[in-house]
């Protein structure tokens, strides 16, 4: 187990302990992405996610800036681990390359807009898992 204080300069930008956000009360109590997303999300919901992705606004939950950025900062390594092995799974090791193929990234100019972009394709990804485990 280990402890992270992220800092940006002097700002405070979180706590970790043990890779997972310890100060994100509202995600605290769920497992990991798919956690969340079964307990927050109905299954017809699940289904849009899947077929056409939180760009639709479907994730009320994840429809402002300050709600995707909470969002991957408590879930920050899980979709990093994720991207990891989707890269993996096309047969590529560079997830920096994958994301510029498989995210839309022409809209993203800030870290928030990345944030955001990563913490949809997150909940995506798990919707289409669902999907394919046929749990939709």
């Amino acid at each position: 187990m280990y402890l992270l204080i992220s800092t940006v300069g002097n700002e405070f930008r979180g706590l970790k302990v043990g890779g997972r956000s310890i100060l994100s009360d509202e995600y605290s109590k769920y497992r990991n992405i798919e956690h969340w997303v079964t307990d927050t999300q109905s299954k017809q919901t699940i289904r849009e996610i899947s077929n056409h992705g939180c760009v639709s606004g479907i994730v009320t939950e994840l429809i402002y800036y300050s709600d995707t950025v909470k969002f991957y900062n408590a879930f920050e390594d899980e979709i990093w681990n994720r991207l990891d092995a989707a890269a993996t799974n096309i047969g590529s090791s560079d997830i920096i390359s994958f994301i510029g193929t498989y995210l839309d990234t022409k809209h993203i100019g800030s870290l928030t807009q990345f944030k955001n972009a990563l913490a949809w394709w997150a909940v995506e990804d798990v919707a289409n898992d669902l999907g394919n485990r046929e749990e939709i």
